[in-house]
């Protein structure tokens, strides 16, 4: 009996939860109708930052980074995404104490997920949707490309990022244009580059830095980005 009445309970409790089930897909549709592409919404973004390191050579600035990126969002919630992310090097210094930075090229593709994209479908246009509509994450793989002036490597890395954005014109519920502030994570494995240390990149972590030409792009690094995005 008491198994039967805890069955009876859940089943209840899941019959109970069909209309507001059903509301909330309705809400998704009507939404996903003013896409230009329904019911895809199609994202677009450009933007730059920094990546900063511990130990750069010139502590005034940390290397520039760029991204260009895409995303298209099912009903405006998630999907696919495709980003390039890259960040500059440092200047190479002979036996300056401290090793210089590689430049990084980041080839991504990642799931998108707008975790708040349901408080506009049911709100429509208005700011309160817009910005809980721009609030982003996504996860994925990323082909790391690290080289210097003579070498270059290839790793897989994971790509991790939180976005956040501030509506312009129209947003991120049903088109428009935002700005967007970002931050993105990296990790795969440490590069090290050195004409004195041909054989391995265990030998090259080894060379002391103030006797030999050391560059280095550091395994784990996080990028703050800002830019624009543009939604259709």
């Amino acid at each position: 009996m008491h198994k039967r009445h805890i069955c009876t309970t859940l089943l209840t409790v899941a019959l109970a939860s069909l209309p507001s089930l059903a509301r909330a897909d309705a809400l998704a549709e009507l939404h996903a109708t003013q896409y230009h592409a329904a019911p895809w919404l199609i994202v677009a973004s450009v933007g730059m930052g920094v990546e900063p390191h511990d130990g750069i050579l010139d502590s005034s600035h940390s290397p520039i980074a760029f991204t260009l990126a895409g995303q298209a969002l099912w009903h405006g919630w998630v999907g696919p995404a495709i980003g390039l992310y890259t960040s500059e090097g440092s200047p190479v210094v002979a036996m300056s104490g401290q090793p210089s930075f590689a430049d990084r090229v980041s080839l991504v593709a990642a799931l998108a997920v707008r975790p708040l994209a349901f408080l506009a479908w049911g709100r429509g246009d208005d700011f309160a949707g817009r910005l809980a509509a721009g609030v982003g994450v996504e996860l994925g793989i990323s082909e790391e490309l690290t080289r210097d002036s003579l070498e270059l490597s290839h790793a897989l890395g994971l790509h991790a990022l939180l976005s956040m954005e501030l509506p312009i014109w129209g947003g991120a519920s049903v088109g428009g244009l935002t700005l967007r502030a970002a931050g993105r994570l990296v990790y795969t494995d440490a590069q090290c580059f050195s004409p004195d240390a041909m054989a391995s990149s265990a030998e090259c972590f080894g060379l002391d830095a103030t006797k030999h030409k050391v560059i280095v792009e550091p395994g784990t690094a996080l990028q703050f980005l800002f830019g624009f995005v543009y939604y259709l």
